[in-house]
């Protein structure tokens, strides 16, 4: 009973959400859309892998590379506002000297990329990653600022791999957000339609890469904050294995740092799919195998019904298109391979993740269990606090869990979790992956994020199941804008979600310039 009670409040409080945001992104359809200007310098257009051959084969100079992309980056920034912090002047700096490093060396091409396998790179990373001497604030407000003092161990190994960091890119304030937005750097948009959200919470990075002034970047995900920008902005995305990328480094983290760790990663983006993993195989543990190549003759995959719970919206019909189109490519190219499949348990995953997060204690958000929450209402109605509107909300919806929902229920939840994953993990096996939405839609207007927050839990089902993850993009709707799809397979499978990914990029054509 008391199940049917919480997806009715859910349900409800979906509608009041959906009505007001209705009223926040009005100004937003009177707009005249922009997109970032064309790109062209054709540096800006060759893969990571293709720049890393001309690299080491003397063919193009690192400086090149790094100043092309800084023109890009202040070409394409005042429309997008995704920088929070440039290291250009540095970057210059290190380009130049690996370019001297490169021309006195005596080793041959192949021995230059076993030392350095991301030499000459550009890298942006997200502000809520720690990258020595950078801002450092996951866009909260301090009186001074905020700097790191170290490099977080995921962005410490691409610099030692011979990537060249760029900037630190905007974030929703403490990553608690589907639109990147906070009270230091402002709203982030979305190259191909300004008016649109870039999602969040790794939306700064995914605006850069999908306006062609970002190559490979860092992000974070929980319930797909690194996902939904990727498919936001038609860019790849790859949410890692539990336990495979050291999560260290990000701020904000959690109280339960084991049960953190199931859940949240650390992870790639890029605007090639061939490029993921490159930087996986820097940043990650070498159990994932992912040079162990895959047979796509031998992979079997699978599809359900998406509408499975009354609190999902329902798919538009260009992301139904683009997700048949690719169930019939591959059952086209690979018969039988395709198989639709129903699990009873995936009629509770709107609520499963929503209520999982609400469970933990994460740093200067939901402290307390929210008994805040009146404080600072009182202090956003009254123009006195520094937080956005969302962390308000967020502090209630902490407070009303922890108040009405007993922890026998989360633990009835938390079975139906654990049941969903064995029964997942016998479906797929290790030679299956599921093929799923992103999100039901492709970018929202401005304001037009909060209605349906459940739809998100398309992403966060897969932080909670520990599940790896891809989100790869089938090009761009018939308004211009990237739709894509998820591609999972079970835990320490993340060499079955990369290569479908490239297969996919293959066939589909992967990023489409704005």
């Amino acid at each position: 009973m008391l199940n049917v009670i919480i997806k009715t409040v859910i349900y409800i409080s979906v509608k009041l959400m959906n009505a007001m945001e209705c009223l926040l992104s009005v100004p937003y359809y009177f707009k005249t859309k922009k997109k970032v200007p064309r790109i062209t310098n054709k540096i800006l257009l060759y893969s990571a892998r293709r720049l890393l051959q001309m690299i080491s084969n003397k063919e193009i100079l690192c400086e090149d590379v790094i100043k092309a992309y800084i023109a890009r980056i202040n070409q394409v920034n005042p429309l997008l506002n995704a920088v929070v912090e440039d290291k250009f002047d540095e970057a210059i700096a290190k380009a130049k000297h690996f370019d001297e490093i490169i021309s006195k060396s005596d080793m041959d091409s192949k021995e230059l990329l076993e030392k350095y396998p991301l030499l000459g790179l550009p890298l942006t990373v997200k502000e809520s990653i720690s990258m020595k001497d950078s801002s450092y604030t996951s866009g909260k407000v301090f009186i001074g600022g905020r700097r790191a003092t170290r490099d977080a161990p995921i962005v410490k190994l691409c610099k030692d791999a011979g990537a060249i960091p760029l900037l630190v890119s905007n974030t929703p304030e403490l990553s608690a957000n589907f639109e990147t937005f906070n009270n230091v750097t402002g709203l982030t948009r979305n190259p191909y339609d300004h008016r649109r959200t870039t999602g969040g919470s790794s939306g700064g990075e995914a605006a850069l890469l999908g306006a062609g002034a970002s190559l490979i970047g860092l992000g974070s995900d929980i319930y797909g904050s690194l996902r939904l920008p990727a498919h936001f902005c038609g860019v790849w995305g790859h949410k890692s294995s539990p336990y495979s990328t050291s999560i260290e480094g990000h701020y904000p983290t959690a109280s339960d740092v084991q049960e953190w760790k199931k859940v949240f990663t650390l992870g790639p983006m890029a605007r090639y799919a061939s490029d993921l993993s490159l930087i996986l195989d820097v940043i990650t543990e070498k159990r994932l195998k992912l040079h162990t190549s895959v047979d796509l003759r031998n992979v079997k995959y699978y599809y359900m019904d998406y509408n499975h719970s009354t609190l999902y919206s329902r798919l538009d019909k260009h992301t139904h298109i683009a997700i048949q189109k690719l169930i019939t490519y591959i059952e086209s190219s690979n018969p039988g391979s395709v198989k639709k499949i129903h699990l009873d348990d995936f009629k509770y995953t709107a609520e499963l993740p929503f209520l999982k997060m609400l469970s933990f204690e994460v740093e200067d958000l939901l402290e307390n269990d929210g008994k805040d929450w009146l404080k600072e209402l009182y202090g956003y109605l009254t123009g006195r606090s520094r937080k956005v509107f969302v962390l308000v909300v967020l502090q209630i919806l902490k407070r009303l869990y922890t108040v009405f929902i007993p922890n026998t229920v989360q633990c009835q939840y938390d079975n139906v979790l654990n049941k969903l994953r064995c029964d997942l993990t016998a479906v797929l096996g290790n030679d299956g992956v599921l093929i799923y939405p992103c999100h039901p839609t492709s970018a929202r207007f401005h304001g037009r994020m909060y209605g349906n927050c459940v739809n998100y839990s398309f992403l966060g089902l897969f932080n909670c199941l520990g599940f790896p993850v891809t989100n790869c993009t089938l090009g761009l709707n018939s308004n211009g804008l990237p739709v894509g799809v998820q591609i999972a397979a079970v835990a320490n499978n993340d060499r079955l979600t990369i290569a479908v990914a490239e297969e996919i990029e293959k066939v589909f054509g992967g990023w489409v310039a704005p």
